[in-house]
C-alpha cells in the first residue's frame, strides 16, 4: 500500500499490507490516527488539516489511466488565455501547467467559477473555491 500525501512538499512512503498505524515517521506532515486495527486492503483517502492523504493500493497503480485529454491543435495555445467562443484555453501558456498539475482539477473548477461569474463583484461566489495558503 502507498501512503501519499498532497502539500507544498509532497512525500511518498511505501508500505506493504500496513495499516495506518503501523507507519512510524517523525516528518510533521505525515501524521497517522492509531484507532484503525485491521489491514485495509482497499483504497481511501483521509483529510488531516491542509493535507489529504491517499491510501492506494498496488492494483490500483496497476490499471492504465483512463483520462482522455483533448486534442491541441497546432495554433491553440498561441490563442489566448480565452478562445473566441468565451471558453477557457486550458492549453495556454499563461496558465503555466496550473490546470494540468497536481491540483489542476481544483484550479479549473476555480478558475471556471471566476471566468464565468455572473455576480455584481465578479468571482465574489467563488472565494471558497481557491485555496486559503499563506505566502511565506
Amino acid at each position: 500500500m502507498h501512503r501519499l500525501t498532497h502539500s507544498s512538499q509532497a512525500r511518498v512512503i511505501s508500505e506493504t499490507q500496513h495499516t495506518p498505524q503501523d507507519i512510524h515517521t517523525s516528518d510533521p506532515l505525515i501524521r497517522t490516527q492509531t484507532t484503525h486495527t485491521e489491514t485495509t486492503n482497499m483504497s481511501y483517502c483521509q483529510q488531516i488539516g491542509k493535507d489529504r492523504i491517499i491510501f492506494a493500493t498496488r492494483e490500483d497503480h496497476s490499471t492504465p489511466s483512463t483520462v482522455v485529454l483533448a486534442e491541441e491543435t497546432p495554433d491553440e495555445s498561441m490563442r489566448g488565455l480565452i478562445l473566441t467562443n468565451g471558453d477557457i484555453n486550458w492549453n495556454c501558456p499563461c496558465l503555466g501547467g496550473m490546470s494540468s498539475g497536481p491540483c489542476g482539477y481544483q484550479f479549473r473548477e476555480a478558475f471556471s467559477c471566476f471566468h464565468y461569474s455572473q455576480s455584481e463583484t465578479k468571482g465574489q461566489e467563488c472565494m471558497e473555491k481557491f485555496p486559503q495558503e499563506r505566502l511565506h
